[in-house]
């Protein structure tokens, strides 16, 4: 498709290559500066328990057997955030304090992680850099549309939703170069892959699906060898993940219908609500086409990444399809649509690379996917900016109420109507005592300013 969107030309200038770069790099620019706009040191909701109450639970064991062993049973709601705990254990270690802002920041940058390996996974067969950047740039700006703000700036969902993604993206990437025979190092890529996946596994429940999608495309290359080191690597996280693991969301009888529909909700998720189902089975349509048209052979670091981003999809439909279609449209959710987006323009890009069309038609084409792209994105930023707006008003409103009597007030407030009646008056309470607990403990103090 590359000699369809730009005129042939010789030898691309360093400015004409730095260009394409900053096309690249601007819709990143944008959203970074919208992110780090709100960086408040104060934690939000899930933090209460899943970061506060841990650190001063962690911090009150001196056994380093204890320790570990915390660490390992620790659990919040259904999940096992190893990785994220590790995090708060290092930060806790260095500071002796939790910093929310520093947490914030290290899962945000976790995007950037995500987009760079996008771009080892996307035109790969494109000799010219200044061509494949021009071509990556709609990749640039969807995985940058932050309709998935609900995740950012929050440091307990922003270390589990997106190191899940990185990590399984960086193993599926090590394993289909390995098994593309393109890596100069077989036992090195291998070993990478493994260690990815297992970081995968400790940030998110997700992050398990890898162990079936890899060990079927080994054995199918006959790789037994590197199956079995693939099989021994979820071990230990399956290990981990049951040590006194409770199960804590109760089973809720459903429809047979909706878990398809909910299914199909989260790969058009980015879609606005009426439109949600009609896109996801447009996305899972091109996917179809992309393994009728042998996609998986010609880049299968892609290819893998779409059967994950289905497989979390269906297995998001099974978790949370109790909640009806609606949730489905749960901003931490709509990443997984981007990334099908993603795959879809990758895919019918290389396709019209190599078809018989016109100069001319595949350079619309190319400007009609920007076009969409940076349209899509500027909505999701604008909807993205009032969302951490509200977020960061919530804050303020919620730690000066605090302040007025931490004896009694709780520094919890919602001014979503939805989720206020979600909100249990137990719940005030119980995030008012551990705030309570942890700044005693000088674990962590609420700033007095809140800057902007």
């Amino acid at each position: 498709m590359a000699t369809l969107v730009v005129q042939p030309i010789g030898m691309a200038s360093r400015w004409r290559l730095l260009g394409a770069g900053a096309m690249v790099a601007l819709p990143g620019g944008v959203a970074y500066g919208l992110m780090f706009h709100f960086l408040p040191n104060l934690p939000w909701q899930d933090d209460y328990r899943a970061i506060l109450q841990f650190a001063a639970t962690y911090r009150g064991l001196s056994a380093p057997g204890e320790r570990l062993r915390f660490l390992i049973a620790a659990q919040h709601v259904d999940y096992k955030l190893i990785f994220e705990h590790v995090a708060v254990i290092a930060e806790l270690s260095v500071l002796h304090r939790i910093n929310f802002s520093l947490l914030m920041v290290l899962g945000d940058l976790f995007v950037l992680g995500i987009l760079c390996l996008l771009w080892r996974m996307s035109f790969r067969g494109e000799a010219d850099d200044r061509r494949r950047l021009i071509l990556f740039v709609p990749v640039s700006v969807m995985l940058f549309s932050l309709n998935y703000a609900e995740t950012l700036d929050w440091a307990m969902a922003g270390l589990q939703n997106l190191p899940v993604i990185f990590f399984s993206l960086g193993a599926l990437y090590l394993l289909g170069m390995e098994l593309g025979g393109e890596a100069r190092d077989s036992k090195s890529r291998v070993a990478g892959a493994c260690a990815a996946a297992l970081l995968a596994c400790c940030s998110s429940a997700n992050g398990f699906l890898l162990g079936p999608i890899g060990l079927a495309v080994l054995l199918r290359r006959r790789r037994f060898w590197s199956a079995a080191i693939w099989s021994a690597t979820f071990v230990p996280a399956i290990a981990s993940y049951l040590y006194r693991f409770h199960p804590m969301v109760p089973a809720m009888h459903v429809a047979a219908y909706v878990k398809p529909l909910f299914f199909l909700a989260v790969l058009g998720g980015a879609a606005p609500g009426p439109l949600m189902l009609p896109l996801g089975v447009c996305v899972l349509g091109v996917a179809g086409w992309s393994l009728r048209a042998g996609f998986f052979r010609d880049n299968l670091p892609a290819g893998l990444m779409l059967v994950w981003i289905v497989l979390t999809a269906a297995l998001i439909a099974l978790g949370r399809g109790n909640f009806g279609l609606g949730a489905a449209h749960a901003s931490r959710y709509k990443i997984y649509s981007d990334l099908m987006l993603i795959f879809c323009y990758v895919f019918v890009a290389e396709r019209l690379r190599e078809s018989p069309v016109s100069m001319v038609r595949g350079r619309r084409i190319y400007q009609a996917a920007l076009l969409v792209s940076v349209l899509y994105c500027i909505r999701a930023d604008v909807s993205a900016w009032r969302l951490l707006s509200q977020r960061d008003g919530d804050l303020r409103i919620g730690m000066a109420h605090y302040r007025a009597n931490p004896a009694v007030n709780s520094p919890m407030y919602i001014s979503d109507p939805a989720v206020q009646r979600e909100q249990a008056a137990s719940e005030d309470e119980a995030v008012r005592a551990i705030l309570a607990e942890a700044a005693d403990d000088g674990i962590y103090v609420p700033p007095l300013e809140m800057k902007r």
